[in-house]
């Protein structure tokens, strides 16, 4: 079957041609119809800081956002049947360790071991995907395989959101403008903050409006205007109740510890290239400010995004720039590194493409 291949540790990706997979009997045999480009893949993409330690998962078949129809189901799964629509989280836990009881499953010791999709196990750039089956959600009525392919981010978005209470009236600011960013920014909507408000580079401007779109109440070019000042003027000098920083910017991430209230709390989800230093004291200990991570989605979090997006709550076709071939997966990935595009969903069956 064909499907992206990393196989250097050096920029790029080819096409290739690999072996059908055989279906283990707790595993589920997938027809891919739709799979998403992730940031993280357009990093393996070009081999940037940090991702020296998949050197040794080389080749590697990228992709972990996707969806499709079972064809094959192993001897010891239940519940799921030739022709389910399905999606899948990306990697199995131990399902014992204190994280994993508590829902925190991104945490386990074991996960990495045990293998994640488009990293340490093949992934679903391909004609076909095998998936453990405890890992499955079946997609709802009315929501395409190319939303149900971003129902990771979207699951991501949610654990962030899930890392804070927000009460209707507070003021949330989302710094970033991506697909996870404008996601984000529905869900503080749908929970009733007010104002929510995106920043962007000015080369986001049409992100930006997207979000306005998709409801944000307010946008901010960084580049052009002060954000923090800006946020102050708008919450009468007090700032935001909650802010999200996505960008993976230690700038923004500096901003965003700024522009947020006393007693406040920043939620890191962006991935940074360096170390950040915050005086702790001055802006932790005597501000009584948070600062929060999260990393990935919950099993729970994942399934509410598909029922937020069946319910219409998160829009996320809008999102969608380019819809290309798994031929054409190099020009997907270039558009993204030269941010020409919001979210590319690449197609293994090609024979809609002329």
């Amino acid at each position: 079957m064909k499907a992206v291949v990393k196989a250097e540790p050096q920029p790029g990706i080819r096409l290739g041609d690999i072996p059908v997979p055989t279906v283990g009997p707790e595993e589920v045999f997938i027809r891919v119809k739709a799979v998403g480009i992730c940031g993280s893949d357009a990093h393996i993409y070009e081999w940037a800081g940090g991702f020296e330690h998949l050197k040794k998962c080389l080749p590697m078949v990228l992709g972990h956002e996707f969806a499709g129809e079972v064809v094959e189901t192993g001897s010891r799964v239940s519940g799921f049947h030739r022709g389910d629509r399905v999606t899948s989280e990306t990697g199995l836990t131990c399902g014992r360790c204190v994280y994993c009881l508590t829902g925190k499953m991104t945490l386990c010791d074991q996960r990495l071991g045990l293998g994640r999709i488009g990293i340490e196990k093949k992934g679903a750039m391909a004609e076909y995907v095998l998936c453990h089956g405890s890992l499955l959600h079946r997609i709802p009525e009315g929501v395409s395989f190319e939303e149900a392919a971003m129902s990771e981010p979207t699951a991501v978005a949610l654990n962030a959101l899930d890392q804070v209470e927000i009460f209707p009236g507070d003021c949330v600011v989302v710094l970033g403008a991506g697909p996870i960013a404008l996601t984000l920014a529905q869900g503080a909507k749908a929970a009733g903050a007010f104002p929510v408000v995106v920043t962007g580079l000015t080369q986001d401007q049409s992100r930006l409006s997207l979000a306005r779109t998709l409801g944000a109440d307010e946008t901010i070019d960084v580049e052009k205007e002060d954000p923090v000042e800006k946020v102050k003027d708008m919450t009468g000098g007090l700032g935001a109740a909650k802010v999200f920083e996505v960008s993976g910017s230690a700038r923004a991430f500096n901003q965003g510890l700024d522009m947020v209230r006393k007693g406040g709390v920043l939620v890191a989800v962006g991935i940074y290239p360096e170390n950040i230093s915050v005086d702790v004291t001055r802006r932790l200990v005597r501000e009584m400010k948070a600062i929060r991570g999260v990393f990935g989605g919950s099993r729970l979090a994942w399934s509410r995004a598909l029922h937020l997006m069946a319910s219409g709550k998160i829009r996320l076709a809008p999102l969608i720039t380019h819809r290309l071939p798994l031929e054409k997966a190099d020009q997907g990935f270039r558009a993204c590194l030269e941010k020409k595009a919001m979210k590319v969903i690449l197609f293994p069956d090609s024979s809609g493409f002329s």
